[in-house]
């Protein structure tokens, strides 16, 4: 069994935070499970710094920010909160398909001093016609089935983003899928962090794959680097 499990060949099962069922209390206990690992991860710092660089060069005092499937939305206000203190005025809006991520998100938002707009969206649905400098996303590509889900996903994020996209990912491995399993059991008592964490990391795309994901979606000039722990960091700017 255990060397089924460490085959690091990509294998999708359905997460428990993923169904319309799950209970609020569950939930929102499992989104601060998230929000530890991520806080663990350096999420925040990793996804700072490529809009933080392109700010500053750019000498802007302004930014709009969008992060789809913002979950608890500790990650994008998280970004947006380092971005102010750097003097820049943050316009943020989050995006997820869960109102109790969404209510979550605008409290802690609130809590943060990030105004903020939420939009409650399944993407398999069709999108808003909204757009933003800046456009984020954190833990959601592994959710994508298919090759071609990624493709589309990623180009949808190209037409949204007027100046960048940064995306943070997992990144499929053997070593990474033991350190969700055993860190998901230190830094959380969720039993939907336990299941989903190692079920996240078995669904998530290699290095390999989201390199020729981004080449097909046309994100010229794209960089993909890998970041601790097991993560893969997706940066890209619209040329000028």
């Amino acid at each position: 069994m255990m060397i089924s499990l460490l085959a690091n060949h990509r294998a999708v099962t359905p997460e428990i935070m993923d169904r319309p069922d799950i209970a609020e209390t569950a939930h929102l206990n499992a989104l601060e499970g998230l929000r530890r690992i991520n806080k663990a991860s350096n999420v925040i710092g990793q996804m700072l710094r490529p809009t933080a660089v392109m700010a500053q060069r750019d000498k802007l005092n302004r930014l709009s920010m969008l992060d789809i499937a913002c979950g608890g939305g500790d990650v994008p206000i998280g970004v947006a909160a380092r971005l102010k203190s750097l003097g820049l005025q943050i316009d943020l809006t989050l995006v997820d398909r869960s109102p109790t991520a969404l209510r979550g998100a605008a409290e802690a938002a609130q809590r943060a001093q990030i105004p903020c707009r939420t939009i409650q969206l399944d993407i398999s649905q069709p999108w808003p016609d909204v757009t933003a400098d800046v456009v984020t996303c954190s833990l959601f590509l592994h959710h994508l089935a298919e090759p071609g889900q990624v493709v589309e996903f990623l180009s949808r994020l190209r037409v949204m983003a007027q100046k960048q996209i940064v995306i943070s990912d997992l990144r499929r491995s053997r070593i990474g899928y033991l350190m969700a399993y055993f860190g998901g059991r230190i830094l959380s008592r969720s039993e939907i962090v336990h299941h989903d964490g190692p079920a996240s990391v078995r669904a998530a795309w290699t290095v390999a794959e989201v390199r020729q994901f981004a080449i097909d979606a046309k994100l010229v000039g794209v960089k993909i680097r890998r970041c601790f722990p097991w993560r893969i960091l997706i940066e890209w700017e619209r040329p000028l």
